[in-house]
């Protein structure tokens, strides 16, 4: 430690089982290496690991990626990406792993059991006749679900262009398409104020005073003329 200070390298611990998106190592660092290590051992491809040689090119091929990886440009960027420093609270909790294991733990709308264009297809009353009776026909056989993902709502759109369109089925719809949207705004609204809400706390920690170190009495060195004056009020000493 004492030399990490003396070279102006601060170290940080972080608590265990901290996730891999505040791992300035993994998110900058690793991958540069890893790649500098695969280029220096392709130069030596003769040679295997099982060797002295092959071990001895080991330690100096990866020395090389050490060096090419663990630059101050890799290192710092990795602090700024993972959002530690400068402090950025909103980098990891946006970061795209995260964003897409909350995606894929979110409850995937129900499909519907028929597909509009194959009752199309089936009901000769959906192929030949037309109205607002045929139609309501058609559309009991359908469940429309709110699109969740872009994906949902193009799915619903082909389902919908295979049929002949009218006035009930498109309210149906675009009601649903208008709710799917209204959800995704509270949710980034929801997001965004809680992250505020959390920069404005880091914000107001960081800017309060902190208290002097009260040195402990006892960690103090006691000098010889402290030493000899309580031996002597020990009586193992005599005054001179």
């Amino acid at each position: 430690m004492w030399l990490c200070y003396t070279n102006n390298i601060y170290l940080l611990f972080l608590p265990p089982h901290t996730s891999h998106v505040l791992q300035p190592l993994d998110q900058s660092v690793f991958s540069p290496v890893k790649a500098a290590y695969r280029k220096e051992l392709g130069y030596l491809s003769q040679w295997i690991d099982s060797t002295a040689i092959g071990k001895r090119n080991f330690i100096s091929c990866y020395q090389k990626a050490r060096l090419a990886g663990l630059t101050a440009g890799n290192i710092k960027s990795g602090w700024k990406y993972t959002g530690l420093w400068p402090v950025a609270i909103a980098k990891p909790l946006m970061n795209g792993l995260l964003v897409q294991k909350a995606t894929s733990s979110t409850t995937t709308p129900s499909t519907p059991s028929t597909p509009l264009n194959k009752v199309a297809r089936d009901n000769p009353m959906a192929q030949n006749a037309h109205g607002i009776d045929c139609w309501a026909l058609a559309s009991s056989a359908v469940k429309w679900s709110t699109p969740r993902k872009v994906k949902d709502l193009g799915d619903q759109l082909h389902i919908f262009s295979q049929l002949e369109q009218s006035i009930a089925t498109q309210r149906q719809l675009f009601r649903k398409v208008k709710k799917g949207f209204q959800e995704q705004s509270f949710a980034l609204a929801t997001a965004q104020q809680k992250i505020e809400l959390l920069e404005a706390k880091v914000a107001n920690t960081a800017s309060r005073k902190r208290k002097a170190v009260e040195l402990d009495p006892n960690t103090k060195f006691a000098t010889i003329k402290e030493v000899r004056q309580a031996q002597i009020e020990a009586g193992v000493a005599e005054s001179d």
